[in-house]
């Protein structure tokens, strides 16, 4: 974006993503749904 930061809401997606990754390391083969995600940010992740 114009402001050169990574939007909250695309982290908290890769925090569900790696989430779901771990999971399924583990072996389990059942799936299921995040129903909520809560993500505190520090700082702003910016580019550079």
């Amino acid at each position: 974006n114009t402001g050169k930061f990574l939007h909250g809401g695309a982290t908290a997606s890769l925090v569900d993503i790696i989430g779901s990754a771990v999971i399924l390391t583990t072996g389990v083969l059942t799936t299921g749904v995040t129903l909520e995600i809560s993500v505190s940010y520090l700082d702003s992740a910016y580019l550079n």
